[in-house]
């Protein structure tokens, strides 16, 4: 994402007990889980990271 000039935070789950907490709250079942100011998503999902990708230009 930082080739494309996006800004993200990255958090790391193992190991940090509210981390986990927060994505069995929300239901995330896989990782990466990625947060919009729009939508979110659990798994790696390059067809979406492209729309987001898009959508800032």
């Amino acid at each position: 994402m930082s080739n494309h000039h996006v800004d993200f935070k990255e958090i790391k789950a193992i190991g940090n007990k509210k981390v986990f907490d927060y994505l069995r709250k929300v239901k995330a079942k896989m990782l990466p889980y990625v947060e919009t100011e729009n939508d979110s998503w659990s798994g790696y999902r390059p067809d979406r990271l492209r729309k987001m990708i898009e959508n800032k230009s």
